[in-house]
């Protein structure tokens, strides 16, 4: 390596030549978890079609209904989330959001099936 490279290193870089801190790493970890975690909640109830609509005595049209409310509201509260996000802070509210969502999620687990006479 030539010495003007040498003298031309990047001021991002640590020692290991490695970019960024563990903090960094934590944080994108953690984001690519909260991504797969909300892909899943969102193809969870495409997977479970069949059986909602059993359950509930749907026909496909009305099924089809619920799946575009589900999408519809979904996409629809991206832009005001992400317009809050902007004005208190991303890492803020998506921890709020993470803690609002997950004990909702979680007691959606809990519920049991129960016949209807």
């Amino acid at each position: 390596m030539n010495e003007r490279m040498k003298s031309e290193e990047s001021p991002s870089l640590n020692r290991e030549g490695r970019g960024g801190s563990s903090k960094k790493n934590f944080i994108l970890a953690m984001l690519v978890i909260l991504g797969v975690v909300t892909f899943l909640d969102r193809i969870n109830i495409s997977v479970a079609g069949s059986s909602i609509m059993k359950d509930l005595n749907l026909s496909a049209a009305e099924w089809g209904w619920v799946q575009s409310a589900f999408i519809l509201s979904y996409g629809l509260m991206q832009i005001p989330m992400g317009a809050y996000g902007d004005r208190h802070g991303h890492r803020k509210v998506l921890t709020q959001i993470t803690a609002r969502c997950s004990p909702r999620l979680c007691s959606g687990g809990r519920c049991s099936r129960r016949s209807r006479d």
